[in-house]
């Protein structure tokens, strides 16, 4: 890092220091791969490797999280409480309980107003490396007042890949995020991932996003550190700015997630999670060529998963055209290509040292254990005629077939409730109505919803794939109109 940028940084986590009154205190945990820290003052966190990556012998002892010494980190999440900041730590509410650690997660409990929020930060396996490489970043926030509040949440991640502030993000779909990039409801990626350099990279990284059991984020914003971190919540974006907080300041790279601001009554909760470690892959490298693939480490039956593929051109001097990838099943079946999909992917030109970047959707099909082929092809113009050059990289995935479900005598759970069903159906419209409350709640009271319903008889799953992309089309253009309204009517931000 140059001294430039170090000091860049410096000035303004000298700042935090008298906010925050960060002290040497920390609680920590550590395995072979990693570590996270988090501050006894602040609650902030820093993540580290500590052997990293087994099959990477470069990324031992490096920073995945900006960090600087005797300071908080960088990365700090806002609890937005009807319309105002209250940055979690921060000397504007109280911590009710200071980190801690109990049955091997961190737990910090904070309270702004008469929202009480619970930090818990923990080490879980990687979704793409299956080792214990990745921590899991949870935010319970709950209303423990009498009134209504709304509020909302922003994680901020300072990223930082060894020695490298800005490195750039990566997308599946999308490709390479170098600058100022916003992601919304449908359009949001199950992952992103990033490289300390394009080229023979030597530390790699993950933030997973969508994950089951959590509810997603309504906004993922890429953009310049410093602009995120003087802006808590309203985020003004550019884009095509490049990671810039100005014309001569350093590049410096960080994510944003953000859950829109929604009704909290009295005694209600949400939770806003992510996960953010190493990314595991699978390469090869040729004179030619370079080739990572990354995908998860296992699978169940019926899950329909992401691949990807990065592959660079070598050569200093010849361009590759036609470039192209194919994925290749394995021959016993235990995967499959959707009718959606397609085996083969267009990359067209590589000039010399380019990447280019595709990814697949994959479906499992049976338990087993597979090998899946990626094979990339493209030809240089040689004496007047061409010359084919390719690679190929293989990438191991063990898919099980999907647990049952079990009974509550199984599970120890206490049985359950009996209903006739006259009560079991006056139950279900309850709920119903309590569940459309709540989704109207959230966006009310500035707007009313169209509402969405769907009859679906014989359960012919054409139908139903086709309303649920009608569906998905529906809710991108409700959430463009409801943010410029948001915008012209002055209640929102940006990004919320």
């Amino acid at each position: 890092m140059s001294r430039f940028k170090l000091m860049h940084k410096l000035l303004l986590v000298f700042v935090i220091s008298f906010l925050f009154d960060a002290g040497l205190n920390a609680v920590l945990l550590k395995n072979k791969f990693i570590e996270v820290e988090v501050d006894d003052n602040s609650g902030r966190y820093v993540l580290r490797t500590t052997g990293g990556d087994p099959k990477l012998n470069t990324d031992q002892d490096k920073n995945l999280l900006y960090e600087m010494p005797n300071y908080p980190g960088t990365s700090y999440s806002t609890i937005h409480i009807d319309r105002k900041n209250y940055i979690f730590g921060s000397n504007r509410g109280v911590f009710t309980a200071r980190p801690y650690q109990k049955n091997g997660k961190i737990y910090a409990v904070w309270k702004a107003k008469d929202i009480q929020v619970t930090q818990i930060v923990s080490i879980v396996k990687g979704p793409t490396t299956g080792n214990l490489d990745t921590i899991l970043i949870e935010y319970i926030v709950e209303n423990v007042g009498s009134r209504d509040r709304y509020v909302g949440t922003r994680i901020l991640l300072d990223t930082l890949l060894g020695e490298n502030d800005g490195a750039p993000f990566s997308v599946p779909g999308v490709g390479a995020v170098t600058s100022d990039k916003k992601f919304a409801g449908a359009d949001i990626p199950k992952f992103w991932y990033a490289y300390d350099k394009t080229v023979n990279p030597t530390v790699r990284s993950m933030g997973t996003i969508i994950m089951d059991g959590f509810t997603p984020p309504d906004v993922l914003v890429m953009s310049n550190w410093k602009k995120m971190y003087k802006s808590p919540w309203d985020l003004k974006l550019k884009p095509g700015a490049p990671f810039k907080y100005s014309m001569f300041s350093p590049t410096d790279s960080a994510i944003s997630l953000y859950w829109k601001t929604r009704l909290l009554a009295a005694g209600q909760k949400f939770v806003a999670a992510t996960m953010y470690g190493l990314y595991g892959v699978a390469e090869n490298s040729t004179e030619y060529f370079s080739l990572i693939i990354g995908g998860p480490y296992e699978a169940n039956v019926g899950d329909v998963f992401i691949v990807t593929a990065d592959v660079e051109n070598k050569s200093p001097l010849d361009t590759v055209i036609d470039a192209q990838a194919f994925f290749q099943l394995p021959p016993s079946g235990e995967l499959l290509i959707p009718e959606n999909e397609q085996p083969t992917k267009e990359i067209g030109k590589l000039a010399p040292a380019q990447i280019g970047k595709v990814k697949w959707n994959i479906r499992a099909e049976k338990a087993g254990e597979a090998t899946y082929t990626i094979r990339v092809k493209g030809y240089v113009k040689l004496g007047g005629g061409k010359e084919e050059r390719e690679i190929l990289a293989e990438r191991k995935i063990k898919i099980h077939a999907k647990a049952k479900k079990q009974t509550p005598s199984a599970t120890g759970a206490p049985p359950q409730e009996t209903l006739s069903p006259q009560a079991a159906a006056k139950r279900k419209v309850n709920e119903q109505m309590r569940s459309q409350d709540q989704l109207m709640r959230l966006y009310a009271p500035h707007l009313r919803l169209p509402k969405f319903e769907y009859e679906l008889k014989d359960y012919d799953m054409a139908e139903v794939d086709k309303r649920i992309q009608n569906a998905n089309r529906d809710i991108r253009k409700l959430n463009d109109d409801i943010q410029k309204l948001e915008l012209k009517i002055g209640i929102a931000g940006d990004t919320y």
